[in-house]
Parts: C-alpha cells; structure tokens; sequence
C-alpha cells in the first residue's frame, strides 16, 4: 500500500469517527422546558383593548443551555381565551438553570370583562370567599439553534391562582 494511501486511509477513519462521536450527541431528545406564570400585570386598559405583561420563569432540565430568540403564547383564563402575544427578547437559560422571560399579550377589553363577569358570577354562586383562577398557557419558544437543536419547542402549562393569597400577602 502507498504512503498517499495509508495517509487518506487513516484521514478517512478518523473523519468517519469525528462525525460518529459528533452525531451520537446530536441524538439525545431535547426536553421542552417547563413554563411557570411568575407574574401577571395589566399595562394599558382602555375601550378597545387591554394589555398584559406576563413574567414566565423557564426551567430548563436539560445539559444543552437554551438561546431564546422569542416566545408566543396564548393565555385561557377559567377555560376561556383571553389574550395572545409574542416577545422577540433574546434570553439565555443556562443548562439545569432557569431564567424569567416577559411576553406582552393583548386582549380586547370585552374579552376581559365578560371573563370578569364571569368569574364573579361564579364566586357568588359559590359563596366561597376564595378569589381564586385557573390558568392555562399555550405557545411555542423560538431558539436561536444553529441547527443543531430544534427550531422551536411547544409548552403548555396549567395553573390555578389566588388573589385571596395575594391580597394577605399585601396587607402583611
């Protein structure tokens, strides 16, 4: 065998075990990371519309840090759609770390006040005292993936909330 051979031979093994070792890695299953409501403000109110800021905390479980390039959600409050938004703001969460994104969402005054309407009516059938919600968000994270992770991954999360919690928390 030539020496030209022996050489492309040997370069040849060790690019084929370059990329064997290089795609074993490549082929681990990327968790969605879990989504909890952190935070929940109203911005803007008037006729037509109203306008939320929500803080989400992303946990992510993964050993790959994820680079978010933007989010889109929905938010149902009580089984009902509310409001919908997107955040084009780049957020960094480190592998097994978690970060905060704030995502705006809109809605249309009506929207709000018939769910309003609605959870009142409920709490007066209900004689309860609780001011209590349930929450569900759906959406999509956009990750700035080189091609090497997937472009997007999906979340949706559930949740109930108290005000009654809250509003002792205030007056503590």
């Amino acid at each position: 065998m030539s020496k030209q051979l022996r050489i492309g031979t040997v370069w040849g093994i060790g690019v084929l075990t370059f990329l064997c070792v290089g795609c074993a890695g490549l082929g681990k299953p990327l968790r969605p990371p879990e989504i909890k409501l952190a935070g929940l403000a109203v911005e803007k109110t008037d006729l037509f519309e109203t306008v939320l800021e929500l803080t989400l905390r992303v946990i992510n479980g993964n050993d790959t840090p994820l680079d978010i390039k933007g989010i889109e959600c929905e938010l149902e409050i009580n089984d009902k759609s509310v409001a919908s938004g997107v955040s084009g703001t780049a957020v960094n969460i480190p592998a097994f770390g978690s970060n905060t994104v704030t995502v705006t969402v809109y809605s249309s005054a009506f929207s709000i006040a018939t769910t309003f309407i609605r959870f009142m009516q409920r709490e007066m059938q209900n004689n309860s005292g609780k001011i209590d919600f349930s929450y569900r968000l759906d959406g999509r994270l956009h990750l700035d993936s080189n091609g090497l992770l997937p472009s997007t991954l999906p979340f949706n999360t559930t949740g109930n909330l108290s005000l009654n919690d809250s509003i002792d928390r205030i007056l503590e």
